[in-house]
Order: C-alpha cells, then sequence, then structure tokens
C-alpha cells in the first residue's frame, strides 16, 4: 500500500455523501523534497514553484 492511487482505487472509495458531526480535524505540514512532492503528484499536475 503506498500514497499514489490509480484512478480505479479512488473511485472505488467514493462516497456519495461527506457529512461529518461532532468531528475533529486535525492539520499537519511537513517539509520534503520537491523530486518526492513530483512523484507523487498525478499528471497532469506539476509542483509549484517555490515564492
Amino acid at each position: 500500500m503506498g500514497f499514489v492511487k490509480s484512478l480505479e482505487e479512488i473511485l472505488a472509495k467514493k462516497r456519495s455523501s461527506s457529512d461529518f458531526y461532532d468531528a475533529e480535524m486535525l492539520t499537519v505540514f511537513w517539509e520534503t523534497k520537491p523530486e518526492v512532492v513530483a512523484k507523487l503528484l498525478p499528471p497532469p499536475l506539476e509542483p509549484a514553484g517555490i515564492s
């Protein structure tokens, strides 16, 4: 199991509803190498430039 998913894997997990009740959220930020980001992005997406 990896981070890169095929279109079929993504569609298999699709839900008809996205209702969240009493949800708690967690946001995580991390720094990584640009080549890792490029490998994870599906075509035609490309990494954004650093400003």
